[in-house]
């Protein structure tokens, strides 16, 4: 375990490096550090760990800037092995498959799932996941590829300031950042928008995780200067507008005797309206769709 603790002291000062630099060039940090403690007491729990403590340090908390930096590497030719290049692939992986019921039987799951035993085996050099020497091997390896990527992050974000305009990347860098937001500052304002709309029966996380790109998109268009918790309440009502989200479903109105076909397609539509005549949850929605219609 005292490999591990070396390796996640570096892993902290690099971040610390990172974000000071980060800072000397735009005037911004580069990562929020993430909020969960790593536990020593036992190799599984560590990798466990690991891999939420990363997906938050990649997935939720970067906003724009892992991707703007991924892509002045490319430029740069800043060389990195296939591995430490899809460390953030992998870890949304492993928090999946570690993390979630899987399902070897649905596409997306099967894919998955055969990526981290592919890892597991190709590069932590095991073949499941059953011992603590097993767990020992993965978080070893989970933390090289991950201090590799970093360490070539921090030499791109240096060489920012050793090219002849500066600049020029510094302001394509600002301007990303003030039109790409993380999935944690989108769902505070669906959620406060929800709230208004008497629909907080809704998780916000399941509907950011399928809407964000989106609303980001939409951001890219505004001019410099817009105030994000106005624009973002804007896109999120105009989501809520189009009636896209309800909590029932076809199969739902199935079970109630409703057949599949055209005249399904009538019924959901009526079911919908009953819901954004006054938003309910979905047992309170069949039980009116069912008085109404049924």
């Amino acid at each position: 375990m005292d490999q591990i603790r070396g390796k996640h002291s570096e892993l902290v000062n690099l971040i610390g490096e990172i974000n000071k630099e980060t800072y000397r060039f735009i005037g911004t940090h580069f990562f929020m550090v993430p909020s969960l403690k790593i536990s020593f007491n036992s190799f599984e729990v560590c990798f466990k760990d690991y891999v939420l403590y990363l997906y938050s340090l990649f997935i939720e908390l970067p906003g724009i800037n892992l991707k703007f930096v991924d892509k002045k590497i490319k430029d740069f030719v800043i060389p990195l092995s296939d591995g430490a290049r899809r460390i953030s692939r992998l870890v949304q992986d492993l928090r999946t498959v570690n993390g979630h019921y899987t399902s070897i039987e649905k596409p997306k799951d099967k894919e998955k799932i055969n990526a981290c035993e592919d890892w597991y085996e190709q590069i932590a050099f095991v073949k499941s996941l059953e011992k603590e020497e097993d767990y020992q091997k993965c978080v070893n390896a989970l933390l090289d590829e991950t201090i590799e990527y970093l360490n070539q992050v921090y030499l791109c974000i240096q060489e920012f300031s050793k090219v002849e305009f500066p600049d020029i990347i510094k302001d394509d860098w600002l301007r990303e950042s003030t039109r790409f937001f993380t999935k944690f500052e989108w769902e505070i304002q669906l959620q406060q928008v929800l709230e208004m709309y008497g629909m907080n029966h809704y998780d916000p996380h399941v509907i950011i995780e399928k809407e964000i790109g989106r609303w980001n998109a939409q951001l890219k268009i505004l001019k410099d200067g817009f105030e994000f918790e106005i624009e973002s309440k804007r896109i999120i009502e105009g989501f809520i507008a189009k009636e896209e989200i309800w909590p029932a479903s076809a199969q739902d109105l199935h079970l109630l005797g409703i057949k599949f076909g055209p005249e399904m397609g009538e019924m959901v539509k009526k079911c919908k309206n009953l819901y954004y005549e006054s938003p309910c949850d979905k047992e309170e929605l069949l039980k009116r769709f069912k008085e109404r219609y049924l």
